[in-house]
């Protein structure tokens, strides 16, 4: 006979196979949780810490070299980047292969928000990988259009 926790543990396994999240269902959540109390307090700091960073960028665009100090500060930014992506995609991945199957279950029965801890993991990893996908992008087109502007 299961007991009452196994079913429910079952119900819950069988909701999250059934339910096909797509990728645009994804990423409003993602839209939603940055739009939350929490990362307003984020955007706050980060707008401080922009405004305490303002000499430096006032330099680099006030003087001669502003080409070179931007390249600069791009290829700089990536070659810290990179290596952090690759650290963190690598440690979630070493995470995910060392989960045993009791553990899943585990993760899965916690449910903070109606969401399980698991999926709670695995749309963090999700979000933080986005992030440094975009980042890494954006350096990347920087790299390529600066190029193009200068010589114009």
């Amino acid at each position: 006979m299961e007991n009452y926790e196994d079913k429910d543990l079952k119900n819950n396994l069988i909701s999250i196979a059934n339910s096909h999240n797509t990728f645009d269902q994804i990423l409003i959540i993602i839209i939603k949780r940055f739009i939350s109390k929490k990362n307003k307090i984020r955007l706050c700091k980060l707008f401080i810490f922009s405004i305490l960073f303002m000499p430096i960028s006032l330099y680099i665009v006030k003087s001669n070299n502003t080409y070179n100090h931007i390249i600069n500060l791009i290829e700089q930014s990536n070659n810290l980047m990179i290596p952090l992506f690759t650290v963190v995609f690598t440690g979630y991945s070493i995470f995910q292969a060392f989960t045993s199957g009791k553990i899943v279950l585990e993760l899965l029965s916690i449910n903070v928000n109606n969401k399980s801890q698991f999926e709670e993991f695995n749309l963090n990893f999700f979000e933080t990988i986005m992030y440094y996908l975009l980042l890494i992008g954006i350096n990347y087109l920087g790299l390529s259009i600066l190029p193009i502007i200068y010589e114009i």
